[in-house]
């Protein structure tokens, strides 16, 4: 099962067994410069995570179900503009993925409650989800960065909701 932090400018993707264990985990970070054109800057970032996605499925020898948490809006923000080129991502990168039948079984999305839910509670935050991360697997998410490992947590999370749905 591989879950997927989607975003435009640090996202993950994790791959994990039916015991919930890390087999394989990645963060990319993207960078804005040269990329005034959002739809370019979607387009781009769509291929970075379809490739890596199906790189790990590939290394993983047997199909994999892919899941991605669905774009929420967030009405504290009140940014429509954001949601949108989530919106895209997702969109865009789900039909990458189509090219990589032979790695992805199935493409899913999950809401980001069910994965926050998996990690004690509907309301987690950033540092409330890496501790859940360690309460489960027995160690902090692999990233040297608070950044990295607040999206490993997520896409761990994800992953294990993909088990669950």
């Amino acid at each position: 099962m591989i879950g997927v932090d989607l975003g435009l400018n640090v996202g993950s993707i994790t791959r994990i067994d039916k015991d919930g264990r890390v087999r394989d985990s990645l963060v990319l970070k993207f960078e804005k410069k040269g990329q005034e054109d959002d739809h370019a800057r979607c387009e781009v970032t769509a291929i970075r995570f379809a490739n890596q996605i199906a790189a790990m499925a590939q290394r993983a020898g047997v199909k994999q179900i892919v899941v991605i948490e669905e774009p929420i809006f967030s009405w504290g923000r009140k940014n429509p503009k954001g949601f949108a080129k989530n919106v895209a991502l997702i969109t865009l990168v789900q039909s990458r993925l189509a090219v990589y039948r032979g790695q992805v079984k199935r493409i899913k999305t999950i809401n980001n409650k069910t994965a926050k839910r998996l990690a004690g509670g509907g309301g987690k935050d950033k540092a409330a989800m890496i501790a859940a991360f360690k309460k489960k697997t027995g160690n902090f998410p692999g990233h040297s960065t608070k950044y990295g490992q607040e999206t490993l947590a997520d896409s761990y999370f994800i992953a294990l909701a993909g088990y669950e749905s």
